[in-house]
């Protein structure tokens, strides 16, 4: 142990060093402390992805994020931990003040409690719900069950008001008839299946030489290519993977998929089935019969959201190149991490979900520095399912063979363990769900598949029945199953939040029954207790718990097993130092392992190490790893590292050269051990994506078929006619947000950006407002929703228009003259007459209408100033406004009743 922490420190000494402190203090919290939350005002969706934080005394929500998503009057600096303005009236003027720990309401200036739950980050302000409830006319609930932050105003907020009145609004066929508007719902765009269209294509080609420690020489060439793309109607996957060593050629892989997937369950006519697909493709699984099995077959489901296979877990598979590696998230919680196999798949499973809402998310990490990720959310409990909602899947497959001829590997984790002898036997069922209530739902399944009894081959077949809810906070399933050749089982489950841990249990009780996963005749029980989430410790900090405990009861008697991982995440200067313990017990049988990480910079050097040690029933240093990064141009870098195996006293340096061209990706490593072995790999990477303009392939170094693309273009539109034409032009450096969030990828000279975006996932694109070059610039299409798969592009157009004004001055006729007059209500609206925007006179009598889009409009006082004023029926002023047009003097003149004179137009 104590060699262990020697050599711990030394590895961090010198990166312990502690900065100065800056003048504002600036918290940071545990990335499991983070809650993705929805947010709502009243009945309106207003995000779906703020960053908070969990905390004992609360919820940290960011005031920056909410700022923005209500609209308030409120100036945000992060840098100097201020903010300033005002709230629903100008006169009650608000000021935050982070460094000196201070609050002013209505010009009272107060300082904050010692205890009060407000922090300065360095990327955002934030503060306690119960402390804006006191600061602000609203009162926020969190509900960490649902993940969502649910905003009620005690007086109306002017985007209430507006969200309201917009709401009755019909939407505007064309961008010529409003003034542009944030939109609480976007129109889709759905590019429709096509029966062919060109593939986008991932490639990866290396060679490599080798000589192992005792001097015997090999040569090896390896490929794999991952294709999708519409096929008849669907989208095809196809992968292809194989390997030439020393004269000998073998395929590794091959297979080939067709899916289609609709997000409002209108496949198939009447079956309403949200996901068809065919191929290769994995089987039905139950908790209690099998894993599912890999093979080709057909399989139809019908889903409105995804939620967990079993209950209280669920499994994630998908497709990626060889060699890359794969980690699962929970928010910012690192749960799992594996490297894809020759077979170019993934697969996480018995991934442990808490009650409510799970964010997981699948993050991809190419050799070389390609990245992209896959987001899933499942529910558990209350919310999975609604009142009369009906959700099913039924699987056929042909176990063990492929599509393409292929036969899975018995050896492969993920084929299901399927033998020579059960290659081509049928493995078929379903499972239907029916929403009882808003808590309860009732399931039923049927499966049938051959299974290994006593050396010989069965077919065996299982239907259960259950009862799922929640209630009291808490989330539970009753299961009944019968084996129809062996025996019954049943099971209870029940999970719940205790603060920030989630509590599970389960029972399973055997009546000789038999199944893929239970090979023991004599089990009469297990039970299990899982513990997940992170314990508050002293100050601000958290440990991440993971334990799980089984009893077994057989025969015998009872076995005790138990299985637990701890952990904690630290700063030490610029390095961030992770580690993390896991122990297992098994009766009296005691080991435990640990694993620190750490990874930060060194400069402009990134530096990464990670150490792995056992600490029981003995105390050694098993491995050491270290890279560095050098980066001295973006498109090239030189990589360099050690590792050293303790067990086998063998070391290993590494060197590697990455050079990333637009059109490709080069690689280059050299690794040397101290047991005299060697090697040289050098590699090449490709994309291949197809130009919906042009209609050519390009060739691209980030991955292309296994994610979905949005093309957006953007450009000055000087006609106003929506299409890019020859005299408009491009703009470059525009950004966008997605679902609210800023993201990282801006336009080229060209004006065109390629966004990234997760496939068959609902997503908001809108152009960055603040983005734009000229403030009186707009886009005329507020936005979209795209709706992507995998291998496609879509291309979208955001035309920027320059906008119009109008001005003008209110008065009063009184004796012979006339007086300017605030506080009156002036209104613009459209053809249709609906209003689209309305603003105050101010003290002086002077209006402003800005930022108006190019359209016909009305402009009148509205009926409520009417009203006010015994006025009747004033007609509107027209307007023309054309692009970049101001209006300006559009003067009105109130006569009040007993005078002859009406309303005035004088422009």
């Amino acid at each position: 142990m104590g060699t262990f922490f020697s050599i711990l420190l030394l590895a961090v000494g010198p990166f312990a060093e502690a900065a100065d402190p800056p003048i504002l203090e600036r918290a940071e919290r545990s990335d499991e402390d983070l809650l993705i939350l929805g947010l709502e005002l009243g009945s309106h969706p207003l995000s779906e992805g703020i960053l908070a934080y969990s905390d004992k005394r609360g919820v940290l929500l960011p005031l920056g994020q909410l700022i923005d998503s209500l609209e308030l009057p409120l100036k945000i600096d992060v840098e100097a931990g201020l903010i300033r303005g005002w709230v629903v009236d100008s006169n009650r003027r608000f000021v935050l003040d982070f460094t000196n720990k201070t609050v002013t309401l209505d010009g009272v200036a107060q300082a904050l409690p010692l205890e009060a739950l407000v922090e300065a980050h360095w990327d955002e302000l934030y503060a306690g719900a119960a402390l804006l409830t006191q600061w602000w006319p609203v009162t926020i609930h969190v509900d960490q069950t649902r993940l969502r932050a649910i905003v009620a105003s005690t007086s109306p907020l002017p985007i209430e008001l507006r969200l309201n009145r917009r709401a009755k609004w019909d939407h505007l066929a064309s961008h010529g008839e409003g003034i542009h508007r944030q939109q609480t719902g976007l129109p889709p765009l759905r590019e429709p299946y096509r029966l062919l269209d060109w593939p986008a294509i991932d490639s990866t080609v290396d060679i490599a030489w080798r000589r192992s420690n005792l001097g015997v020489s090999s040569r090896r060439a390896r490929y794999s290519m991952l294709a999708q793309g519409d096929f008849l109607g669907m989208t095809a996957n196809l992968f292809g993977s194989g390997t030439e060593e020393n004269g000998s050629h073998r395929i590794l892989s091959r297979r080939l998929t067709l899916s289609r997937t609709d997000s409002q369950g209108e496949l198939l006519g009447p079956l309403g089935a949200s996901d068809v697909r065919a191929g290769d493709l994995l089987g039905l699984s139950h908790p209690l019969v099998t894993h599912g099995r890999d093979g080709r077959g057909f399989g139809i489901e019908r889903s409105r959201e995804r939620r967990g296979n079993h209950f209280d877990s669920t499994a994630l598979r998908g497709d990626v190149l060889p060699g890359w590696d794969v980690e699962l998230y929970r928010g910012e919680q690192l749960l799992d991490f594996q490297t894809a196999g020759p077979d170019g798949r993934y697969e996480f499973r018995d991934i442990p979900l808490l009650m409510g809402r799970n964010d997981l998310r699948v993050s991809m990490f190419g050799p070389h520095g390609e990245q992209h990720e896959v987001v899933e959310r499942i529910w558990v409990g209350a919310g999975a399912l609604r009142p009369g909602e009906i959700r099913y899947r039924t699987d056929f497959v042909e176990q063990g063979l492929g599509f393409l001829g292929a036969k899975t590997d018995p050896e492969n984790p993920f084929s299901g363990g399927v033998s020579e002898r059960g290659q081509g036997e049928i493995v078929f069922g379903g499972t239907f769900e029916y929403g009882l209530s808003r808590r309860w739902m009732l399931s039923a399944g049927a499966l049938s598949l051959p299974v290994e009894d006593e050396g010989t081959l069965q077919r065996h077949s299982y239907g259960w029945f259950g009862l799922e809810g929640s209630m009291l906070g808490t989330a539970s399933r009753f299961e009944i199953i019968r084996g129809f050749e062996s025996g019954w089982a049943g099971r209870v489950m029940a999970q719940r939040r205790l603060g920030g841990l989630g509590l599970r249990f389960e029972h399973r009780q055997f009546f000789s029954f038999l199944s893929e996963l239970n090979r023991q005749l004599d089990l009469d029980a297990t039970t299990e207790l899982r513990l997940d989430g992170q314990i508050p410790l002293r100050g601000r900090r958290r440990l991440p718990v993971s334990v799980l405990s089984t009893w077994e009861q057989t025969e015998h008697g009872t076995v005790f097993r138990a299985r637990g991982d701890f952990g904690f995440t630290t700063r030490l200067g610029p390095i961030r130092l992770a580690n993390r313990w896991g122990v297992q017990v098994e009766s009296s049988d005691v080991s435990a392992q640990g694993r620190a990480t750490l990874h930060g910079r060194i400069g402009r050097l990134p530096v990464r190490g990670r150490l792995a040690y056992e600490f029981w029933p003995r105390t050694e240093l098993t491995s050491l790893l270290t890279d560095m990064r050098w980066e001295k141009h973006p498109k090239r870098t030189t990589t360099f590292g050690l590792d050293y195996d303790v067990r086998t006293g063998v070391g290993k340096i590494r060197a590697g050269l990455d050079w990333q061209t637009r059109h490709h990706g080069f690689t280059m490593s050299f690794d040397a051990g101290s047991d005299t072995s060697f090697s040289l790999q050098l590699g090449l990477r490709f994309s291949l994506r197809r130009d919906d303009i042009s209609r050519r392939y390009r060739l691209r170094t980030d991955a292309a078929a296994t994610q979905g693309v949005a093309k957006a273009h953007v450009f000055l539109d000087g006609n106003g006619n929506g299409s890019f034409d020859e005299g408009d032009e491009a703009l470059p450096n525009v950004a966008f947000e997605l679902d609210g969030g800023r993201h990282p990828v801006t336009t080229d000279e060209e004006g065109v950006a390629y966004i990234v975006i997760s496939s068959h996932q609902r997503t908001n694109l809108v152009v960055a407002e603040g983005s734009l070059e000229d403030p009186y610039w707009l886009s005329a299409r507020p936005g979209v929703e795209v709706l992507t798969r995998p291998g496609r592009t879509e291309s979208i157009e955001f035309p920027i228009l320059a906008t119009g004004e109008v001005d003008g001055t209110v008065y009063l006729l009184r004796g012979g003259g006339r007086v300017a007059i605030g506080g009156v209500v002036l209104e613009l609206i459209n053809e249709g007459g609906s209003v689209i925007s309305s603003t105050e006179s101010q003290y002086d009598g002077f209006y402003l209408f800005e930022k108006i889009l190019p359209g016909r409009y009305g402009l009148r006082i509205s009926p409520a100033a009417e009203d006010r004023w015994g006025l009747n029926n004033l007609k509107p002023v027209n307007l023309v406004v054309g692009i970049g047009v101001v209006h300006s003097g559009v003067d009105f003149h109130i006569d009040l009743p007993g005078n002859e004179s009406d309303v005035l137009d004088n422009s």
